[in-house]
């Protein structure tokens, strides 16, 4: 009896397990069947409701028009159609995009999707009331700068970005000391790409940041914000009371490269501080124009050895007429030296 029992247990076991696998291959079948109708009735609503969509935002009188086709299950399709319109047509056509979107009801739930309880909901919320350039968004935005996810921070700095009012631009300056790098570089991505000049706030800034990542950063989007008053603005700050700031102030004006800039430079050169000094040397090597050989060959003098350094790779990077001026200068200082002293511009 035992090994018909035994046998018994094993078939059964076994006709279960196959009725399991069945009940498994089903149900997969069934999803995928479900999936594809889906689909298929996504792609005809789709083609459906296009004309109408686009008619609603061109006309609005045709938005009654679109609101009596809508069946159940519609308005995600429309909202998924109404973001890539966004995205796709000219910024002026966004007001009438907006027009549409508050109509059929889909911009009040967009605006509380930004508390939700799901990350993954604040995030697309912001997204896409950032392609509307929605400003009443702006202050529960400007609370998501403050979220525990990164990727909701980011989607935040992006929608202020696309918004552009000076509210939620003035938030992201200080995000350029913030201790995620991402955070960080989106934000200074972000001040640079608006339009918008908040260059005056980013200059107080300046003055009183202490985070030297921060301060580069900032300098770097000075650039950007107003090209037509950037030149102006690094001169000013070159001339700041902070030695670390002109001394980061070197690079931003050889990038600009004007005369001005080039001017500024010069006088960088012969600053109270080796760290400036070194710095200047270091830009004029980058600018190679505006008597930069000259000026360097002059700086292989100096007292500091960073400084002698900076110069030196500055000449060498300059080419043959920066390497010319280095072995000449070598030379003298190596005539002007006693027997066995050290020369020592490098």
């Amino acid at each position: 009896m035992l090994p018909r029992d035994v046998n018994y247990w094993m078939g059964l076991g076994a006709v279960g397990s196959m009725v399991l696998v069945a009940l498994v291959l089903v149900a997969l079948v069934l999803q995928r069947a479900i999936g594809v109708a889906m689909v298929h009735r996504v792609e005809r609503r789709q083609r459906a409701l296009l004309p109408l969509v686009f008619q609603s935002i061109e006309r609005p009188d045709s938005s009654r028009v679109l609101e009596q086709a809508l069946r159940p299950f519609d308005l995600p399709i429309v909202r998924d159609m109404l973001m890539r319109f966004a995205m796709d047509l000219r910024e002026q056509d966004t007001p009438k995009i907006v027009r549409v979107y508050d109509r059929l009801g889909l911009l009040q739930p967009e605006i509380r999707g930004l508390s939700a309880l799901r990350s993954r909901t604040r995030r697309r919320a912001a997204a896409n009331l950032g392609l509307l350039r929605q400003t009443t968004a702006v202050r529960p935005l400007l609370d998501l700068l403050h979220d525990r996810h990164v990727n909701v921070r980011l989607a935040a700095v992006d929608a202020l970005a696309d918004i552009g009012c000076e509210e939620g631009l003035l938030a992201l300056i200080p995000l350029l000391e913030d201790q995620d790098p991402a955070i960080a570089g989106r934000a200074q991505e972000a001040l640079c790409r608006t339009g918008r000049d908040v260059g005056a706030h980013v200059i107080r800034f300046l003055e009183r940041t202490r985070d030297r990542h921060a301060s580069r950063a900032a300098l770097e989007s000075l650039r950007w914000l107003d090209p037509a008053q950037a030149e102006e603005r690094l001169c000013r700050i070159a001339r700041s009371r902070h030695a670390h700031l002109r001394a980061q102030t070197a690079m931003s004006l050889a990038a600009i490269g004007s005369r001005p800039c080039g001017i500024a430079l010069h006088a960088l050169l012969s600053d109270a501080s080796h760290e400036v000094r070194a710095e200047a040397a270091r830009a004029m090597g980058v600018l190679r124009r505006f008597g930069s050989v000259p000026a360097l060959r002059g700086v292989l003098l100096d007292r500091a050895w960073q400084v002698r350094l900076q110069a030196t790779r500055a000449l060498v990077d300059s080419g043959e007429p920066g390497i010319t001026a280095l072995m000449e200068e070598l030379a003298k200082q190596a005539q002007a030296q006693p027997a066995g002293a050290a020369v020592h511009p490098a």
